[in-house]
């Protein structure tokens, strides 16, 4: 399914102990959750934080309950207008039951300023600045669109996934594609096929009929800055290179027809 392998996941830690590693953050391909009972162990027994990176995932169960919720120390959801179609501009949400990091991200959601009332407490327009912060927080029209579109959370998921089966039922015979094994928690985010031949060739000739796919994703050790910075061979992650080299995402969001 193209998650993370839990056996390398460990032998990267134990191999990078020495480095004070702090935190772990874990990735959900396509709308898929990995095997977070191993992940939350593994955490707990090298003392690391687990961050979900829910950003196409919104939404996403996990043994029957609801990715967010679960054993992890922070979560993170997109409400991009891509992939989830839940907010007009870019933005996103942090869920934890971690005080400590709660208050932290508030801080830094918005250049880190702090407010307080004067001896009356009637003024707030004291202000300090406790740390370098960012613009983080969102516009409240954003933040209205959003909850109004998270209300539509399961109908996208069901429409999805219906596409999904589609595509499975049209592309499972058509040779040199592999379809990813199906799974019942899937929300299909993106629906990923893998292309053994001509993978490029095959992308262009859907562009010409007017249909657009992506590359998700090129692995993180193959981009110039990543290169330069850590001088990773090109073999270190044999799995991701492999898989780079033959997937292709196909269009998936609620409003696609069926024709």
């Amino acid at each position: 399914d193209m998650n993370l392998d839990i056996e390398k996941f460990e032998e990267a830690i134990i191999a990078n102990k020495s480095k004070k590693l702090r935190a772990a953050i874990i990735t959900f391909i396509g709308g898929l959750a990995p095997n977070l009972d191993k992940i939350y162990e593994i955490g707990k027994k090298y003392n690391i934080l687990i961050i979900e990176d829910c950003r196409a995932a919104l939404g996403t169960t996990y043994k029957g309950k609801k990715v967010g919720n679960l054993g992890a120390d922070m979560t993170i959801f997109s409400t991009n207008p891509s992939p989830s179609r839940y907010a007009i501009s870019r933005s996103g949400v942090l869920v934890t039951n971690n005080e400590e990091l709660a208050t932290r991200a508030k801080l830094l959601r918005n250049h880190a300023i702090t407010t307080a009332y004067d001896s009356y407490g009637n003024l707030d327009y004291v202000y300090d600045v406790d740390d370098i912060g960012h613009k983080f927080d969102i516009s409240e029209l954003d933040a209205a669109y959003a909850i109004a579109q998270l209300k539509k959370t399961d109908s996208f998921i069901k429409r999805r996934q219906e596409i999904a089966k589609l595509y499975e039922d049209r592309l499972k015979d058509i040779k040199h594609i592999t379809i990813l094994p199906h799974k019942d928690e899937h929300i299909y985010t993106q629906f990923i096929i893998k292309i053994s031949r001509n993978r490029d060739a095959f992308a262009r000739a859907l562009k010409e009929k007017g249909v657009s796919t992506a590359l998700n994703y090129i692995p993180l050790h193959l981009l110039t800055y990543y290169k330069n910075k850590y001088s990773i061979k090109i073999t270190a992650f044999p799995n991701a290179l492999n898989n780079y080299q033959q997937i292709l995402s196909l269009p998936i969001y609620a409003g696609l027809t069926n024709e």
